[in-house]
């Protein structure tokens, strides 16, 4: 127990090293403040470290994705509770449901490029969840802890992810 603990804190103290400077522009360009700045990097990597077998090393994109969106959020919490703005679960709930089901896509070789494409021109709210859910496999339960968002709420941005993502998918056909 204690050389998987070991093998851990490593880890976490390796993506420190070397995404630190990169979680600190990103929460720096979000909250102006180089002290939230700082605080939001830290917040990341307590998250991070709850979810350290998410990530593989050796796929150094993938890490950095990974990291960035973790990043991106806890520096939008701040963000909104410095300003005290309503939560993003209270902005989200106002959002009208809509009826529509979401498209299957099969995925082929030359889809799944054109569907990497459309995935980033979804809002970055539906393109952490989507990156979150279908690249990184988390779960709703690890989704929730690391956005800090409630479970009921993913399961609906996904929803919307996915409409979304139909619509732009049917408006090129």
């Amino acid at each position: 127990m204690f050389g998987k603990k070991k093998s851990n804190s490593e880890k976490l103290e390796r993506l420190y090293h070397q995404y630190g400077k990169l979680l600190l522009n990103i929460a720096y360009a979000i909250l102006n403040d180089q002290s939230l700045a700082e605080d939001a990097v830290h917040d990341t990597m307590i998250r991070v470290m709850k979810n350290l077998h998410k990530i593989d090393e050796s796929n150094e994109s993938a890490t950095k994705g990974f990291l960035a969106i973790i990043c991106q959020r806890v520096s939008y919490d701040i963000y909104n509770d410095k300003l005290n703005l309503t939560t993003n679960e209270e902005v989200f709930n106002d959002i009208p449901d809509t009826t529509k089901s979401p498209l299957s896509i099969i995925i082929d070789d030359e889809s799944l490029e054109k569907l990497v494409d459309n995935i980033k021109k979804l809002s970055p709210k539906y393109r952490e969840v989507i990156l979150l859910k279908y690249y990184h496999e988390c779960t709703y339960e690890e989704m929730s802890k690391l956005l800090n968002v409630e479970q009921t709420t993913l399961r609906k941005r996904i929803e919307r992810a996915k409409v979304a993502l139909s619509k732009i998918l049917e408006g090129e056909k």
